[in-house]
Order: C-alpha cells, then sequence, then structure tokens
C-alpha cells in the first residue's frame, strides 16, 4: 500500500523521465488525493495530488498543482504561460479557462462539426469512414466514471500488496532516433549502419531503425525549458540503466535489451550503488591519511610509525567494575610518551593546520554525499591534485588586486516578486547548509538578484559591480570553446551526449583575502522552516561571507576554469592504451588541393588504430560536450571524464547527463547535427529573437534620426548605451554559429566604445601613429571638438567632459559603419526559419575552385569542378571601365557565383574563391568597405552562404598562378589538382 503524510508539503514534481507515465492511476489511501499520473478531476482544481518530497520519511506528499501546471494539462500555449509571472490579466484568463474544456476537447469537437455539418461526411481513416457522435465530442468530468479519478478505499483495503515492479527501460531504438532535419543522405545510412552493426545489432534491426529515422520523431533526452534543465530536477535512472545494458549487450543479452525486462537486476543495483558509495568513503580516508603521513616530517611521523616504542601500552589490571581485563596507559617511564605525544599532535597541527581542516571538510562531505549526489555540497580533494596545483586547490587563488576597496553596506533588497524571492531565499539557505557561505567576519556587502532560468527556476546572482569589488580585481582574457573548436572531432554520424559540471563556481575556494569583501546580508533570508530553526539560532549574525567562488565576481570563470582543464588533461590518460576511451594512435592531414581531399571531414584529424576520430571532450564553464565515433566510446569518454571529476572533488549532475546522439541538442548556442552532414543552427525561439534584437536596432536608429531631422544614411545619432551593450551580446552569442553574422557587429562595437580616449570620434577606430601622437599633445577633449568641427557634427562638451572614465555614458553617438551595419544585419535575418549553417560539405562533395580576375579590360574566371574545367572571359564595356579595380573584380567574380548556383545545387559544396585582389580577401572577412559599392558585393556573397547553406572560403594568391597557359589547364584536367 502506498503510504504518504498528508500533512507534508510537497515540492514541485520533477520533469518527466525519458519513459512516458502510465495512464492507469495508482491506488491511494482516501478519496481526498488525486494520484500523480493518470486522469485529473476538472471539477476540483483544489485537489490534492500525492507527488515525491524529501521532507517526509516516506518519500511522499501532497500539494495542490500551480496555475502552470492547471494550464498544461488544459493544452494552454506556452507562449501564453510564459507571461503568468508578470501578467496579472494573463492569470486572470487562464483562471476562466480553467472553467472550460481542454484545448485539445475543443479542437476535438470543432473538427467533428466542421466535418458532420459543414462537409457532411465523416472522418476516413485507413481508407474506411467513420463518424463521430456528438457523445464522443461532449465528454466532459462529470460524464466521467469515479473510477476514472480515484481508487476506493475498499477496493484498496482488499487488494493486496503487491512487490514493487520495476519500470520497463526504454528501447534501444529510443535513444538512438534522432530527427533528420533536412533531406535523406547516403552517408547517414552507411555510417549509422557502421556504427550500430560495432554495437552488435542484427541487420534486421539496423534497417528498422533507419527506417524510423527517417520519419520526424520526438527526441529523447533529459534537457528541458529552452535546452536548460532545473537544478532540482530528477535523475534519469532509466538512461543509466539502459547504458548498463548496452554495455552487456554482447556479452550477456544478446542483441535485445528487452530480455533484461523481467530479471530482478535492477532490484539489486540500489545495493549495489550503496556498496560502492561506502568503500569509496573508505577509500577518500585511506588515501587522505596515507599522504598526511608522507607530507609529514620524519619526526613527525614516528609515533605513528615506530610501534615498536608503542606510544601506549596495554595492561592487565582490576577494572572499575570489580573485573580483571585490559586497559592502556602512556608508554614510557612515568607515561613520558604522553608528552611525545602531545608535542607531536601540536606539532603536526601548527604545520598541517590548513591541510588537516580542509582534508576533515572533504571527509565531511564525502560522507554526506549519495551515489547520484553531493548532497553536503563538494570540496576538492586538494591531496589527489598534482603537487603544483595543490595550494591552488585547497586555498583557492590569489586575487589580481588594482586597488583598495571601499567598504558597501547597503542592505539586500527583496526580489522583483513574491513567488522569486522565495526561491532565492531557498537557495541561498541550500548555500548556507553547505557551508558555501560561512560565519565570519565581513567588512562589505554584494547584493543578490534572480534571474529566470527555464520555465519555473532561477539562476541566483551576485552583482559584483554595485559594491566596487569587480572594478578592482583584475581578470586575465581566456578563450571558450564554440562549435568551431568542436568541428575537429565531428564526423558524419559522430555521436555526442552533454555533461553538466554541478555548482561549478562553488565547487573551488575563494581565497581568504577576497572573503571579508564578499558578505552576504541574510537579515530577510531566513529559513522559516521549523526542522532548520535550532540551525539558525546557532548562527544570529546578520552579516554571513562566501568562501566559494560566487557567481557574479569577475574573475570566477577564470579561477573556475583552470582546475577544471587540468582535470579534463587528467582524464585524457596514456593515448596508447587500448581501454582507454580518449586513445589516440595518429594524426592526418586533409588538406584542400590534394587529390585525396574529402570535404566532409576536418582538415587536421586525430584518428584512433581503428581509423575512427578519437574522442575528445569540450568544457563551456559548467558545460562539456564529449564526442565520440561510437556510441560505446562516446558513453565511455563521458564516464571516464565524470568519474575523474568526482574522484577530484569536482561535481558532475548525474541529472542533467544526456544519452549519446548524432543530434545532442543545444550546447554553447548552438544546436549541432552530424546526419547526414555535419551542420548547425538556432533553436526557433532564438532565431525569433535574434530577428527582433536587430529590428530593435534598426528601429531606435530610425526614430533618433527622424527626431534630428535626417535620413538615417546621413545620421550619427544618440543612441541608449546599455540597449546596445544588450543586444551586442546576444548577437555575439549568436554569432558562434553563423560564420556570415560577426563581421556586422563591428559597427555596434564601434559605437558602445566610441567614447573612449584616443578613438575617432567619428569612426570610432583606435588612433594609431601621429594621429594618436597628436591627440595626445592636444588634449583628448579639444581634439574631439576638433574632430566633429571638421566634419560638421555638433560636439556636446559636457558628454565628452563625463565620458573621460571608465563608465560609459548613459548615450553613445553612432559610428559612421552602424547604420549600413545594421542595414546588412536585417537583410541575413529576413528569413522566418533559422537557416542551416553548414561546417562541412556532404561526403562525396565536390569541391568547386572558382578563380577570377578584372584587373585590365576584361574579365574572365575559371571554375574548375573536379575533372571539368569552366572558363569564361569577356571585355569591359566603356562605362565599366570607370568603375575601380577592386570593384570590377569583386564583383565579377561574385556574378559569376551567382550564376552558378541559379544553375547547380550548391548546397553542401565548399567552394574556394581564389582572387589576386588583396582588398576583396579582406574586406570579406570584415564584411565592409569605405566604398559602398564594395560592401555591397559583400553583403551579396554573405547572402549566398546564408541562403545556399555554402562552405565558402575566399583565398588571395599572387597574380601569377591565375595566368594559365594551355599546358596547365591541361594538367588539372588529368590530375584533378590545383
Amino acid at each position: 500500500m502506498l503510504q504518504f503524510n498528508p500533512s507534508v508539503q510537497a515540492l514541485p514534481s520533477a520533469p518527466p523521465s525519458v519513459v512516458p507515465h502510465p495512464t492507469v492511476i495508482h491506488p491511494l489511501p482516501t478519496d481526498q488525493h488525486i494520484s500523480c499520473s493518470g486522469l485529473f478531476p476538472c471539477d476540483n482544481l483544489n485537489s490534492m495530488v500525492v507527488v515525491k518530497s524529501p521532507f517526509a520519511s516516506s518519500g511522499w506528499g501532497t500539494r495542490q498543482l500551480s496555475l502552470f501546471e492547471l494550464g498544461a494539462i488544459w493544452d494552454v500555449p506556452i507562449s501564453f504561460l510564459d507571461t503568468l509571472e508578470t501578467s496579472s490579466t494573463a492569470r486572470d484568463s487562464l483562471s476562466a479557462l480553467l472553467g472550460s474544456c481542454p484545448g485539445k476537447l475543443l479542437f476535438c469537437g470543432a473538427d467533428s462539426l466542421l466535418f458532420r455539418v459543414s462537409r457532411g461526411v465523416g472522418t476516413h481513416l485507413n481508407g474506411q469512414a467513420t463518424s463521430i457522435s456528438a457523445s464522443s465530442a461532449d465528454m466532459t468530468s462529470e460524464h466521467m466514471p469515479a473510477s476514472a479519478f480515484k481508487t476506493s478505499a475498499d477496493e484498496l483495503k482488499s487488494s493486496k500488496p503487491s512487490p514493487p515492479t520495476p519500470r520497463p527501460l526504454p528501447s534501444t531504438e529510443a535513444l538512438l532516433e534522432c530527427p533528420v532535419p533536412l533531406n535523406d543522405s547516403s552517408a547517414m545510412e552507411s555510417v549509422l549502419r557502421r556504427n550500430l552493426q560495432r554495437e552488435g545489432m542484427e541487420l534486421e534491426e539496423v534497417s528498422s531503425l533507419i527506417e524510423r529515422m527517417k520519419e520526424p520523431i520526438k527526441e529523447v533526452g533529459v534537457k528541458v525549458d529552452a535546452g536548460q534543465k532545473s537544478d532540482d530536477a530528477g535523475i534519469p535512472r532509466e538512461m543509466w540503466d539502459l547504458e548498463l545494458v548496452l554495455s552487456w549487450r554482447s556479452e550477456k543479452v544478446g542483441s535485445s535489451a528487452e530480455k533484461l525486462q523481467d530479471t530482478p537486476w535492477r532490484l539489486a543495483l540500489e545495493g549495489q550503488r550503496r556498496f560502492w558509495i561506502t568503500r569509496l568513503r573508505r577509500m577518500h580516508l585511506y588515501s587522505f591519511w596515507t599522504w598526511m603521513r608522507a607530507q609529514s616530517p620524519r619526526e613527525l611521523s614516528r609515533p605513528m610509525n615506530d610501534l615498536k616504542k608503542q606510544v601506549v601500552q596495554p595492561v592487565w589490571t582490576l577494572l572499575p567494575n570489580g573485573r580483571f581485563g585490559w586497559t592502556y596507559r602512556w608508554g614510557g617511564s612515568q607515561g613520558g610518551r604522553k608528552d611525545d605525544y602531545k608535542r607531536w599532535w601540536q606539532e603536526l597541527h601548527r604545520k598541517h593546520r590548513k591541510n588537516v581542516e580542509g582534508g576533515r571538510d572533504c571527509l565531511r562531505r564525502s560522507c554526506k554525499a549519495s551515489f547520484w549526489e553531493w548532497l553536503g555540497g563538494s570540496r576538492p580533494y586538494f591531496w589527489l591534485w598534482p603537487g603544483k596545483d595543490l595550494e591552488m586547490v585547497r586555498d583557492g587563488q590569489p586575487h589580481f588586486m588594482l586597488g583598495p576597496i571601499e567598504p558597501y553596506t547597503v542592505p539586500q533588497p527583496k526580489a522583483k516578486t513574491p513567488e522569486m524571492h522565495l526561491q532565492m531565499i531557498a537557495k541561498l539557505v541550500k548555500a548556507r547548509l553547505r557551508d558555501y557561505i560561512e560565519v565570519g567576519y565581513a567588512e562589505s556587502l554584494m547584493h543578490a538578484f534572480a534571474v529566470p532560468k527555464g520555465l519555473n527556476d532561477i539562476r541566483l546572482v551576485f552583482n559584483g559591480t554595485s559594491c566596487g569589488l569587480n572594478a578592482n580585481i583584475f581578470a586575465p582574457h581566456f578563450g571558450l570553446p564554440t562549435v568551431f573548436q568542436t568541428l575537429r572531432s565531428l564526423d558524419v554520424g559522430t555521436f555526442a551526449c552533454d555533461i553538466d559540471i554541478g555548482e561549478c563556481f562553488l565547487n573551488f575556494m575563494l581565497h581568504e583575502s577576497l572573503r571579508k569583501f564578499s558578505g552576504a546580508d541574510i537579515t530577510n533570508c531566513r529559513s522559516d522552516d521549523p526542522a532548520l530553526a535550532e540551525w539558525e539560532a546557532d548562527r544570529p549574525n546578520r552579516w554571513e561571507r562566501w568562501c566559494r567562488n560566487w557567481f557574479g565576481l569577475t574573475d570566477s570563470p577564470y579561477r573556475c576554469m583552470q582546475p577544471l582543464i587540468r582535470a579534463k588533461q587528467i582524464a585524457f590518460g596514456d593515448r596508447t592504451k587500448e581501454d582507454n576511451p580518449f586513445a589516440w594512435d595518429r594524426v592526418e592531414l586533409n588538406l584542400p588541393g590534394s587529390g585525396n581531399y574529402d570535404p566532409s571531414k576536418g582538415w587536421v584529424l586525430k584518428l584512433r588504430a581503428s581509423g575512427d576520430l578519437a574522442c575528445d571532450v569540450f568544457v563551456y564553464i559548467d558545460d562539456g560536450r564529449v564526442t565520440g565515433a561510437t556510441r560505446e566510446l562516446c558513453w565511455a569518454a563521458a564516464q571516464r571524464f565524470a568519474s575523474v571529476c568526482n574522484s577530484l572533488g569536482t561535481q558532475s549532475a548525474g541529472r542533467k547527463r544526456t544519452p549519446p546522439s548524432p543530434r545532442p541538442g543545444h550546447w554553447a548556442g548552438t544546436v549541432v547535427f552530424t546526419l547526414p552532414y555535419v551542420a548547425g543552427t538556432l533553436t526557433p525561439e532564438r532565431w525569433a529573437k535574434t530577428r527582433a534584437k536587430v529590428m530593435e536596432l534598426v528601429e531606435a536608429f530610425k526614430e533618433e534620426a527622424k527626431k534630428m531631422g535626417l535620413p538615417p544614411e546621413k545620421a550619427r545619432p544618440m543612441l541608449d548605451s546599455a540597449m546596445l551593450q544588450s543586444n551586442r551580446g546576444f548577437l555575439n552569442y549568436v554569432g558562434r554559429t553563423y560564420k556570415w553574422l560577426p563581421p556586422y557587429l563591428k559597427g555596434l562595437h564601434l559605437t558602445i566604445d566610441i567614447w573612449r580616449k584616443f578613438r575617432d570620434p567619428v569612426t570610432g577606430y583606435k588612433l594609431k601613429g601621429k594621429e594618436r601622437v597628436r591627440a595626445e599633445s592636444m588634449g583628448w577633449h579639444n581634439y574631439v571638438l576638433e574632430q566633429l568641427e571638421l566634419n560638421g557634427d555638433e560636439g556636446d562638451e559636457e558628454l565628452y567632459k563625463i565620458a573621460e572614465g571608465d563608465t560609459p555614458p548613459p548615450k553613445v553617438q553612432a559610428a559612421e559603419r552602424l547604420w549600413s551595419d545594421l542595414k546588412a544585419l536585417e537583410t541575413l535575418t529576413d528569413v522566418e526559419e533559422p537557416p542551416i549553417q553548414r561546417y562541412r560539405g556532404e561526403k562525396l562533395a565536390t569541391v568547386l575552385y572558382l578563380l577570377g580576375d578584372a584587373s585590365g579590360h576584361g574579365f574572365g574566371s575559371i571554375n574548375v569542378d573536379g575533372d571539368e574545367i569552366e572558363w569564361q572571359t569577356g571585355v569591359c564595356s566603356e562605362a565599366w571601365k570607370e568603375e575601380s579595380s577592386n570593384y570590377r573584380e569583386a564583383n565579377n567574380i561574385t556574378t559569376r557565383l551567382e550564376e552558378l548556383a541559379e544553375g547547380k545545387n550548391l548546397s553542401g559544396v565548399e567552394i574556394f574563391l581564389i582572387t589576386d585582389n588583396m582588398v576583396f580577401e579582406g574586406c570579406f572577412g570584415k564584411g565592409h568597405s569605405t566604398a559602398e559599392k564594395l560592401t555591397d558585393i559583400i553583403l551579396r556573397l554573405r547572402v549566398l552562404e546564408r541562403d545556399h547553406s555554402l562552405v565558402l572560403h575566399v583565398i588571395h594568391i599572387s597574380s601569377k598562378p591565375l595566368k594559365l597557359d594551355y599546358w596547365t589547364i591541361r594538367m588539372m584536367t588529368s590530375t584533378s589538382e590545383l
């Protein structure tokens, strides 16, 4: 019988796992409570639902459904539900909708009326006409039997309790299925057949699976809320169990994982997991004690090593209970060994105090951890790290301070909404319970604020800027991997999965020198849980302080990425060992122009002995992406990296692991897939937001230009600095997916920084050479006024007086090229669906070499397509000769490419545009030229790249190789080489 405590308030339930919930309702002990699965009684919206609760001893509690959950049951669109937190009108409208039928039921009823009344025919299913009765379209809760909602208490009493039945594992096909985004390809089938046959699948299973992959299906995974999963989500145990089955496929169960469905092995897994977590705790204790003894000086370790001298001696004597027995006394004459032991203990703690205290904290957290997560928080096991990193990991890295820090004592404000404030309190209490916030001296505060994360969660961020802390800390620049860095480990059919570093910043210690400036005001952020009342009473201070790297400190990413990269290098291990999933054998070059060049592969390949691409892992702050040639290799590599992180005391969040797939989903801003080819795109929501950001910039520019009474082409209006920075940050993120977008963000960069010293007040570029020296000698303020006067602009003296510091002014003047860049962005984002960006050509695709020249009175181009050569020449007209040579050559080669795109399908073709014009190559990379016509030509190329999903390269070479004679062409025809 299901046991639960109705008085215990439950937390919101976790997202559904990869296996659909059964539609049969669980038996309940009373009629007042509803099961968390099955049908919901729409006549009683306040029904108490039984859900899992960590606060009850039985693990079950009750609560009412939230408005968002009720809206999901009634099939209310997600776009409408997203407005519930900010709009009272939306909440009132939803309450009214909950009094009617669900959306799908209304749709069925309307469709039935259309078929029966308007069209006069019934629906056709499999060629057979069927009619829909009015009663079936008018089904509401009052027409449904009571048994559809709950089981009566009498039936429950008469039923016998049955042993727990393990939930069925998802089939192998469910986790291997991948929606094909575009047309099918023979490369997809061949690569997938090879991968699946390596797993031991029969040919019939492989063929059936490939046929199913050609159909659009729901992708299986554990990421929710637009690529972000809640921090409190449940563990997808079915996925982990399935991976265990797949690892036993060839050894235990043959080719079908379903043979283990009815066996009791899954019931024994929990016992095995408890055993291994206990063993791991003992291993941590033993490793720490062994390391401490090795670190201690010889004279300090002697009392424990030299047992022959016996610090204590057993004595057979009369005990206080009147019986004889063994007792112990200090060894040596007159108990002299006691003084030796005291001296050893004091000396040990004096020289190794930080080691002892840090080790005790690590072992305490290890004892609180479960098999799946670190319930008591984590701290790196510093004694297991390489010697040069030990002190950094144990104490935190010293910070690069730029100046003194003034105390900031403004009290902590509440969140924007009561709901967000409660979530903020919960996260702060969690951090305090895990001793990430400690009791200690603090002389300066910093504020916390809640940022929405997904649909129902928040991310707790701390404002290190308002308190002045970030301005006095130097953070070195460092690179982060994007999708372009992962391409070296991606091939057609490559599998990838995601791992997550739990509490990434909070894993690592904050240096002692900065803790007193990282105070937290907890006056209005205390827990009201009665179970924590005594704990709160032991911490009466209004101010506490952070002892971990907190989110919002300017150098936290830099100080967290360093140990993670070191952990990655440890996980790579010995590349020559066959059992190492990160093993690799050789490096091969696949360079353009070579006879065996394959455009579907990378230019530099790190290969295993089998010829497959080696596994790799890429870490983007707390999100990791692991790649592998096969499903088993990908999962093994992810397991190794996660195991190394956990063994070093850095959390790997099992709840956010995703299964290996050729389409693993969203990572670092890009949705990447490797079937039927290697490409990336954006989610429809993110693309719609991109278009909205661009339109916001365009409309703001037009509105300000209208106020000035000038057309946008001639205006340089004052624009809101905060709006520009916000939109630039988002568009930079999008530019990681599309190569044709970043060149047109230059105008935004120049406008945002145009107020800084020693930048041209018109173009925004930095002053160099003699002009820089002249500006310094005149004084920056005088130089700005002079330049504005020379260019016919009205200078605002007060504006440039306040712009001399590091804080940007409220408004900045548009740079000269901003409007042309905004128009280009508007043109490139004028499509409804997010474009597909191919990063490689299709397998066996043709490489096209297009050479062009128009420097003299004529023009011409050579198109080398495999063994075919097309040569086009002509003579320029008199009007055309008046144009610059740069424009003629750029237009010549661009026009030829446009003609080729109209005449043949260039989708997936890698194109090399070869020219002897260096200006054209530079303008293509920058996206802009001082010549307006040349800028328009570059935009035409970028539109071609977007519309035809081209892999486009523009390469400058000397003019001599372009003067090809007859024998050179014959050689190219015979060898197919450039």
